[in-house]
């Protein structure tokens, strides 16, 4: 597991490299906006060393992901009207890695961002 201080260092970038700003998706014909609570879920929820190191490839992951699956959300939140399932792959620590996004749009026209990764097989 990465140290707490390996997250701090993720989130400072983050926020400094991709908060509030705007990243074209062509898998979904739409711009992402990092929102603080975007990055601070990617990197900090269900957190593992891979998942951290993700949040710098974010942009370039978004930009070359394929749409799997769009629809309604699941759980029948009333403030979601579309959740958006990705797949994209990138190299972390010499591996090349599946990744797993997950794109929420809200009634107010925010899409949230969230990641996740497996071994690529």
């Amino acid at each position: 597991m990465e140290g707490k201080n390996d997250i701090e260092i993720a989130l400072k970038w983050a926020y400094n490299n991709l908060l509030e700003k705007s990243y074209y998706c062509n898998a979904i014909e739409n711009y992402v906006r990092f929102s603080a609570g975007g990055i601070k879920h990617a990197v900090r929820s269900k957190t593992y060393p891979t998942k951290i190191k993700l949040i710098y490839q974010a942009v370039e992951m978004l930009q070359r992901s394929v749409l799997i699956w769009n629809g309604a959300d699941k759980k029948n939140r009333k403030d979601v009207v579309k959740i958006y399932h990705l797949k994209s792959s990138t190299d972390i620590d010499g591996e090349q890695r599946t990744v797993f996004i997950v794109l929420k749009e809200m009634k107010d026209g925010v899409i949230y961002y969230d990641h996740n990764t497996q071994k690529k097989p």
